[in-house]
């Protein structure tokens, strides 16, 4: 069964390193480039999955994590970031993020991760 995933990162190019790690799966890739076009994304097509960043400009993504609460239905979120403080996880964490990876990672940590909650 294919699985929608929505990839938020303000750099193409993490977005398309993305797209070819899991290229080689059954993913449907959608994008967004910050929050606010996440939000959108979200208001119009179901997503199993989503990975984001949290460093990105307009809205970032600790505010798309808080926006996603106010959903009925949201899926589980991946966060990839190079922020490592631990008050940034705890966030996280307390906003519903089920793994947090660190930048710079390996294709397949992401894949693991991936597979994990998917």
């Amino acid at each position: 069964m294919v699985k929608r995933v929505l990839v938020v990162d303000d750099s193409k190019f993490i977005r398309d390193q993305i797209k070819k790690t899991l290229g080689t799966g059954n993913y449907d890739i959608l994008e967004a480039a910050n929050g606010r076009q996440a939000m959108k994304v979200l208001s119009e097509q179901d997503v199993d999955f989503m990975i984001t960043d949290l460093v990105m400009p307009g809205m970032d993504g600790i505010a798309l994590l808080k926006e996603m609460a106010k959903l009925s239905s949201r899926p589980p979120v991946i966060v990839l970031t190079a922020d490592v403080q631990q008050s940034v996880k705890e966030e996280c964490l307390k906003l519903g993020v089920v793994h947090m990876l660190n930048k710079p990672f390996e294709p397949d940590q992401l894949l693991d991760v991936v597979k994990e909650v998917a």
